[in-house]
């Protein structure tokens, strides 16, 4: 088995994790998003494009309320935001406080806890369900 840090470095540069580098060091930290940084969020997640006259408003009030669950239902109002991508909004913002909810944890959470998401969830972010 070939040691672990030769093969993280290998897909150092891999097109995924060197554009979700990039999107860390553009939008973390940021008191909001616009809807072009939203637009690059959706590209990342592979999602269609879709136009948020919102997105500031909500994402300046999802970065400054204390819940998770409050995060993520305001960044959820938002058009083609379940909570998938609401999760990678988080952690690009705030890296080091969020991480990326992703298909196999999704799964995982619904294998070990009963997880099930809202309708909205199941419609969008890769139609999970």
């Amino acid at each position: 088995m070939e040691n672990l840090y030769r093969e993280f470095h290998k897909l150092r540069g891999h097109p995924i994790l060197r554009r979700r580098e990039s999107l860390y060091s553009e939008l973390s930290g940021k008191p909001h998003l616009t809807d072009e940084d939203l637009m690059r969020v959706f590209e990342y997640k592979g999602l269609g494009q879709t136009h948020n006259p919102y997105v500031q408003r909500y994402t300046q009030k999802a970065f400054n309320l204390e819940s998770l669950e409050d995060k993520i239902q305001s960044l959820k109002r938002l058009s083609g935001v379940g909570i998938v991508t609401a999760s990678a909004i988080l952690m690009f913002q705030n890296p080091y406080k969020f991480a990326e909810l992703n298909h196999l944890v999704w799964e995982r959470l619904k294998k070990l806890y009963g997880f099930e998401g809202t309708p909205k969830d199941k419609k969008s972010d890769y139609g999970i369900g």
